[in-house]
């Protein structure tokens, strides 16, 4: 994806909006393409897990959100933006299910589970920041 114009475009916005404006891209129109096109994947993966499990709950998805951002910066996104690889970012989800696993078949608690999470997702920022002051100096 980042080989074509049109993805690539999204690196650019990521890294720096007001550039990305001043150079000519259509910076708001791809912004709001970006959250159409995020809305209708996340109710498409609302559709597929709701047929999957054959039941709707407004709680089904609790959560999932810290492990997907853990798992994306784990996989070498920045939180800064203009860095990150879709191979990346399915590396995460892969060692974020592995983690998941193990510690579910270490019987942790469902709570400990959730403060395991969260302090990879603290230290995943921690060494994000890290490398970015180390790249900016």
């Amino acid at each position: 994806m980042a080989h074509t114009r049109f993805f690539r475009q999204f690196y650019y916005l990521g890294s720096n909006p007001k550039a990305a404006h001043l150079s000519g891209m259509n910076v708001e129109g791809l912004q709001i393409f970006s959250f159409v096109l995020m809305g209708l994947l996340a109710g498409l993966a609302g559709i597929v897990y709701a047929s999957r499990i054959a039941t709707a709950t407004s709680t089904v998805g609790v959560g999932a959100e810290l492990q997907a951002i853990t798992a994306v910066i784990l996989g070498g996104a920045s939180l800064a933006g203009g860095r990150g690889t879709i191979w990346g970012a399915m590396i995460g989800v892969f060692f974020m299910g592995l983690m998941k696993n193990v510690l579910i078949i270490s019987r942790f608690s469902s709570e400990w589970q959730g403060i395991v999470l969260g302090g990879v997702l603290v230290i995943a920022v921690a060494i994000d920041s890290i490398v970015n002051r180390k790249r900016i100096s």
